[in-house]
């Protein structure tokens, strides 16, 4: 009986969770190309809430939307348009989307926020077309800079290798690397150049690291910028993490971020199909602590818009950096469900498992893998054990109210993930 009373739980807490709410904003001109789009979503256990932004006030849109959350509970927004149609809180010389998705801008986000920036109907099927093909990632390509960081201690491409070894561990492999100077492995002699980075695309690329100096129009380690994004012809659009000024400064120009987002040839979509990028003067090394969390977080599954998340709440509650947070964009679908191979590890080690979801409120699943009895511990950022958790089945829910808003650490055996409470 209990037994069962336990599945029918899990049940419960399963179905709960698969079903998710996203707002999408967007002004009345793209209320038709978002037709598809919407049904796809519904598909996928995404209930869409339509808001027609009818004025561009900032203020008048962060009302209606934060109306619909307090309706909804919505886990996602989701703007469509470019600046004209939705404006961006000005923060500085930079704009910031997580205005519409925080009590204000020294809060975290109560939802997580993406940006489809089109101009056009046309581009805006783009976009689409290339978001709904499965995210699954297999490959990565990563370009770097030689800078060293008071923050991290290391040069640009020796932390970018560090998340390398991270994403090594999910299964995915680091095929290219474009580094200044002379790096040795997978880095060739000399700098990168533009075409290095055309034909890394063209061939295949599921995701893209970039650290170092950018601005409105590209990358410096490179040379690679928005001209160039017109000359591809992949097939693959990749997801891009940039840690790098200005490449998401989208206001009054068409930037970087806008360009991979929209680009196309020959009728087809090119580019990538997400970005996360800055719109600001950022110190790039916050942006590369934060995806280090990201990615030793990572399960088996995890939302664009969790990325962006976790990635602002480190950078703004850990680092202090809150318009380095703030600045933090993310050029699409939050909704969308990035997948991976699973870690090899686990087909050696007993103790390795995975969490979802991640961040979570009061409970998490915990999915382990070729179980055996076994000890889970949790641990704060100052490596204080919190709690040990007797595991009894392959499958659990674990109770984590009691503990504070903030970061923490799975472990059990060598296995550790990062996770977040909300």
């Amino acid at each position: 009986m209990q037994r069962l009373l336990l599945a029918l739980y899990l049940f419960i807490c399963c179905s709960l969770s698969a079903q998710e709410t996203m707002i999408i904003a967007t002004p009345p001109c793209f209320e038709t190309s978002l037709e598809n789009f919407i049904i796809q979503k519904q598909s996928q256990h995404i209930d869409c809430k339509l808001l027609l932004v009818q004025d561009t006030d900032i203020y008048t849109i962060k009302s209606q939307i934060d109306s619909l959350y307090q309706l909804y509970d919505a886990n996602y927004l989701l703007l469509v348009g470019d600046y004209q149609h939705i404006p961006s809180f000005p923060l500085d010389e930079a704009y910031a989307d997580a205005y519409y998705v925080c009590t204000d801008l020294d809060s975290l986000p109560y939802m997580s926020v993406g940006r489809f920036s089109v101009e056009t109907s046309t581009e805006l099927c783009y976009v689409i077309e290339k978001n709904n093909i499965p995210f699954e990632i297999k490959t990565a390509s990563t370009i770097a800079s030689n800078q060293l960081s008071e923050l991290t201690g290391k040069q640009d491409f020796e932390k970018i290798r560090q998340l390398s070894s991270l994403l090594q561990q999910k299964g995915i492999t680091t095929t290219k690397e474009f580094f200044d100077g002379s790096q040795g492995n997978l880095d060739a002699v000399g700098n990168p150049t533009a075409i290095d980075v055309i034909n890394a695309i063209n061939e295949n690329c599921d995701l893209l690291l970039y650290a170092g100096h950018g601005d409105y129009d590209g990358w410096q380690t490179s040379g690679f910028t928005s001209d160039h994004i017109q000359q591809l012809q992949n097939t693959t659009f990749p997801i891009i993490f940039s840690a790098s000024c200005l490449n998401g400064n989208f206001a009054q120009r068409t930037c970087f971020a806008e360009c991979w987002q929209r680009s196309s040839c020959q009728e087809k979509p090119t580019g990538a199909k997400a970005l996360f990028m800055s719109s600001a003067f950022s110190d790039w090394d916050a942006i590369l602590e934060s995806l280090t969390i990201v990615f030793d977080s990572m399960t088996n599954e995890i939302s664009l818009g969790d990325i962006w998340k976790i990635s602002h709440n480190y950078m703004k509650k850990n680092l202090l950096r809150k318009k380095d947070a703030n600045t933090w964009l993310l050029f699409g679908d939050p909704s969308a469900k990035i997948s991976f191979s699973k870690n090899s590890i686990a087909s050696q080690n007993p103790s390795f498992f995975s969490i979802y979801p991640n961040p979570a409120k009061n409970f998490f699943m915990l999915q382990t893998e070729n179980f055996t009895a076994s000890t889970l511990e949790i641990y704060n950022f100052n490596g204080e054990c919190l709690r040990k958790i007797q595991l009894s089945a392959p499958d659990e829910t674990i109770d984590i109210s009691t503990l504070p808003a903030g970061f923490y650490v799975l472990k059990s055996g060598s296995r550790t993930i990062v996770f977040q409470k909300e």
